[in-house]
């Protein structure tokens, strides 16, 4: 609700009518991008001097790809996690 009431003064009224119209998933969709957006925008504006708004957007959707597991890390970190958790006794400091 705080995005809302930083865009309109009473959100109330107009999430009610949102969710008369069963519009309330599309709604929350758009304020929620737009958000994103503007906090992209934002960090642009503040700490990005050496490329255009469009080349630091790709950039992020490069990293944002380049983020995923691959099964077989996810695979091997699991095995990690559940190596020190058999060890682990919450007995023992």
């Amino acid at each position: 609700m705080d995005l809302l009431f930083t865009r309109y003064a009473s959100p109330f009224l107009f999430m009610d009518e949102m969710i008369r119209n069963c519009m309330l998933c599309e709604f929350i969709g758009k304020v929620v991008k737009v958000k994103h957006e503007a906090d992209e925008w934002e960090v642009y504006l503040y700490k990005v001097w050496d490329k255009s708004f469009s080349e630091f957007k790709q950039e992020l959707q490069l990293d944002r790809q380049h983020q995923h597991m691959s099964s077989a890390c996810a695979e091997h970190t699991i095995k990690e996690s559940m190596n020190i958790l058999k060890n682990f006794d919450p007995e023992k400091r």
